[in-house]
């Protein structure tokens, strides 16, 4: 009975560092072959309302039908951010600034996403 349970906990240790190593290599290649974004795509409600360039720092923004709430969304240095919202959880005022092709960032409460796409065509990686 020792053998085995001798065994089972080499086995258990080889699964847990296969496991680790591959999640590593994940990391790594998401890492090495991401790409920089050369514009946003800004949808509200699934509907696009606008598309913009990298490459040009402004700033906009987005008005709930009530006049009330908004969304301002910074695009400076090659990198978009929303920078202010009147959702009462703000996690996508606390989200950091994105730039590489495939990140997003999202308030759920006024239905906006912001997307940053590349240029020219590569592998896509998601880990």
């Amino acid at each position: 009975m020792t053998s085995r349970l001798h065994r089972a906990r080499r086995n258990d240790i080889l699964l847990i560092a296969s496991l680790v190593f591959l999640a590593l290599v994940g990391i790594l290649l998401s890492l090495f072959l991401r790409r920089d974004g050369a514009y946003c795509v800004i949808t509200k409600n699934g509907e696009e309302v606008g598309r913009f360039s990298l490459s040009a720092d402004r700033e906009i923004t987005y008005y709930e039908e009530d006049g009330v709430g908004f969304n301002t969304v910074r695009i400076e240095n090659g990198r978009v951010s929303v920078t202010a919202a009147s959702c009462p959880d703000k996690i996508c005022v606390r989200s950091r600034a994105i730039r590489y092709h495939g990140e997003t960032v999202v308030c759920l409460p006024h239905g906006l996403v912001v997307t940053v796409y590349g240029d020219e065509e590569g592998p896509d990686i998601i880990v």
